[in-house]
């Protein structure tokens, strides 16, 4: 809320629905194998306690600042679900239908995450939503590496999404560890920003490394509304 973001997102997963406990098919061999050797328990360990949602929810209430949750399955839904006004999908969870259908019936916003998705997972998703006849989402643009290089962003493909989802708004959910190229996204016609955050780097939790503190979040929301104040109109105007 100092920084100046509009809203504040968690995660309401629990590893039984991300993971299995097959731990010959879940091995971690990356960054983050220093949390553990196996999803399941890495998920276990980073589980959001379920009476937070409330704790959390009152909290952004008080703060003024909307709360939201992203969701994994049923189960984190049904946790959340009466305290998070919009629903964000992960780019992990962008073809799970069966969990769009529960969610169309909620009538809540809907934001989804593409780091995933092939052009083609894309339109699926555009069909989908077609024949349930909701419109009521939003989707980003995203790369799913943490953190993304420069050369992997690609945000010339939010003008793809424009095309493809006229009707929509589109954002980008950035996991670069730089605060530009979310600015960047906003003149490229982002209208949605999604940037990690934590209050230190040094926390020790396994997104750290790429978020952003407090003054360098402020920063990036300083820059992004400049930007679009600066985009101004679509017309030519001669200023005296």
């Amino acid at each position: 809320k100092k920084s100046g973001a509009d809203a504040v997102k968690f995660q309401s997963f629990t590893a039984n629905e991300i993971a299995v406990k097959n731990f010959k098919n879940n091995k971690i061999k990356n960054k983050f194998k220093k949390f553990s050797d196996n999803l399941h328990d890495f998920y276990k360990k980073f589980e959001l306690p379920e009476n937070f949602n409330l704790k959390l929810y009152n909290y952004c209430r008080k703060k003024n600042i909307i709360f939201m949750t992203s969701v994994f399955g049923e189960q984190s839904l049904n946790i959340s679900k009466k305290y998070s006004t919009i629903i964000k999908i992960a780019s992990f969870e962008s073809n799970y239908f069966e969990l769009f259908d529960k969610l169309i019936k909620l009538k809540k916003p809907l934001i989804i995450s593409t780091g995933c998705s092939s052009e083609q997972d894309i339109l699926k998703i555009k069909n989908f939503f077609k024949e349930k006849r909701y419109t009521n989402f939003s989707i980003l643009h995203c790369g799913s590496a943490y953190p993304l290089q420069l050369n992997q962003v690609d945000l010339r493909y939010i003008n793809n999404l424009k095309k493809i989802f006229p009707n929509n708004v589109i954002g980008y959910s950035d996991h670069t560890t730089n605060i530009s190229t979310s600015i960047a996204a906003v003149a490229l016609g982002a209208r949605i920003i999604e940037k990690h955050f934590t209050l230190s780097k040094n926390d020790g939790a396994p997104d750290s490394f790429f978020s952003l503190e407090e003054n360098d979040l402020k920063k990036m929301i300083v820059g992004i509304r400049e930007v679009e104040q600066a985009l101004g109109k679509s017309k030519k105007i001669i200023h005296r």
